[in-house]
């Protein structure tokens, strides 16, 4: 092999090596409270809910919330997972506000700059490496709170691992004296970091 041959060869594996260890770059789609779920979810063309965005997503892939306030109907579950490399994006794109909880079943999700009102988010024994940055939760009902977490009766090492809440936080009761929970916490290897509290916790 010339010398020339073995350059090229040796850029060719440089590359390969590079964009084996570059994040996965997926599809961005839309979600608009004027949307369609029977839209594309493009820019031009958003869907309308998060529970419809949530069977079309795939690993790497961002999904960009519209301002608005959002009502499902139900709890949304983000059911697909992500990877450590092309984890799933559900970014709010501007002020969002969500009535639903969302139900983390899957792992390698992250959830970024949504207001909660009422509930929050419900962490499941599958949902390992998820995390919820720049959230708030607001006028937390009987029976709200920000996050709670699946109990495994085997022991927290069966429950889910590894989630990260930061820059987030808690802010006013209004459950007319009802139990609600801040933060309910099982499972292992968890990160909290800048959680505020306020206004009666």
């Amino acid at each position: 092999m010339t010398p020339r041959s073995q350059l090229i060869w040796l850029l060719a594996a440089v590359a390969l090596l590079a964009g084996l260890c570059l994040p996965s770059r997926g599809a961005t789609y839309y979600v608009a409270t004027s949307g369609s779920d029977g839209a594309a979810g493009s820019v031009g063309a958003p869907w309308s809910t998060w529970t419809h965005a949530a069977t079309q997503v795939a690993a790497g892939d961002t999904v960009l919330i519209q301002p608005g306030v959002y009502d499902d109907g139900a709890t949304i579950a983000l059911t697909v997972s992500g990877t450590s490399n092309a984890p799933i994006t559900w970014r709010a794109n501007g002020g969002v506000t969500n009535l639903e909880w969302v139900s983390l079943q899957s792992a390698w999700n992250v959830v970024d700059g949504i207001t909660s009102v009422g509930p929050g988010y419900l962490v499941r024994n599958s949902a390992n490496y998820c995390t919820i940055t720049n959230c708030w939760a607001y006028d937390i009902t009987a029976g709200g709170g920000f996050a709670f977490f699946d109990g495994n009766a085997a022991g927290p090492g069966s429950a889910a691992g590894h989630i990260t809440i930061i820059n987030s936080g808690l802010n006013r009761i209004t459950s007319g004296g009802g139990p609600t929970t801040g933060i309910n916490i099982d499972g292992h290897d968890h990160l909290i970091q800048g959680f505020s509290f306020a206004n009666g916790f």
